[in-house]
């Protein structure tokens, strides 16, 4: 057997697993990368939630203190995100009591970050509040 023919195969052979291993380090750094920004996009999603949350809070809190749906402020800002609240009042019932309640519609939409960048989070929460 020629020696020469035997140091062309093995040169081969290391160029190509090389060339895997290369591969293989490139797949894992890609979805390293990946699951960073999942973690984040998850991570700003909840805060989201929490900020529509707030602003639903805030409006059943209005309502139960007697203020209606006419002392509930529209928009303000909460944690960085533009929290929208909105109110309808659907009807006024007494069942043939001497006193009556109302059922007001709440929505609250939690908006944040600009949609051109990995931050943008938006949340809705919608409720039916009974009140007194």
């Amino acid at each position: 057997m020629k020696r020469g023919a035997q140091r062309g195969i093995s040169v081969l052979l290391i160029v190509f697993l090389l060339g895997a291993a290369s591969l293989l380090g490139l797949a894992v750094a890609t979805l390293s990368g990946t699951q960073h920004f999942a973690a984040a996009w998850s991570a700003r999603a909840a805060q989201a939630y929490f900020a529509a949350r707030a602003g639903m809070q805030y409006a059943a809190a209005r309502i139960t203190a007697g203020a209606g749906c006419a002392g509930i402020t529209p928009s303000q800002s909460i944690d960085g995100f533009t929290v929208t609240v909105t109110c309808s009042i659907s009807g006024t019932f007494n069942e043939g009591a001497a006193t009556g309640y109302s059922i007001y519609d709440l929505g609250a939409t939690a908006s944040g970050g600009r949609f051109s960048a990995p931050d943008v989070a938006n949340r809705r929460l919608q409720a039916t509040l009974k009140f007194p």
